[in-house]
């Protein structure tokens, strides 16, 4: 799901895909209500990524238990190879294709992620530390926005709601 999300992948490649694994293009970004529905019918979160990011898809990834394929370039706070899933060089889009090609033949590797990614903290536990984590963020953020609105008096910080 995404923006521009199939950009540079020729057609006939991903009709090739389409016929030996179920695959779900959307190629727009998601409401949040939508992402719940998407995590749930999804078996594998593939994250091809180019660009560098710190994403919470694999946070949320590993709270609906779904193992995921990503490049080097996707960033986790907390990611363990070949238990929250895999990871291939950025830029080598023909180690990414085998990978996803390996686990499609090999559906066991992909249950046995799950029943592993199962044996970690529930749902909601992970989605709450996903929740108080984003918490913090948007906090900082505030804080550090009215920190430089506001003239630097000494022994005075601006007070934030819920502080």
């Amino acid at each position: 799901a995404g923006c521009g999300v199939t950009a540079g992948i020729k057609p006939a490649v991903l009709a090739a895909a389409r016929r030996r694994l179920r695959i779900s293009v959307i190629d727009r970004y998601l409401e949040p209500d939508e992402v719940a529905g998407l995590f749930q019918a999804a078996d594998l979160i593939a994250m091809p990524y180019a660009k560098l990011c710190r994403s919470p898809i694999l946070d949320l990834a590993a709270a609906f238990r779904k193992p995921v394929l990503r490049t080097a370039r996707v960033e986790a706070t907390r990611f363990e190879e070949g238990l929250h899933g895999l990871t291939v060089e950025h830029g080598d889009s023909s180690a990414f294709a085998a990978t996803l090609a390996s686990l499609a033949h090999a559906p066991a590797h992909l249950r046995a992620m799950r029943r592993a990614l199962a044996r970690g903290p529930d749902f909601t536990t992970e989605a709450a530390l996903l929740a108080a984590t984003h918490a913090r963020i948007y906090e900082r953020a505030l804080a550090d926005r009215a920190d430089r609105r506001l003239p630097s008096l000494p022994g005075v910080r601006p007070a934030i709601a819920g502080r």
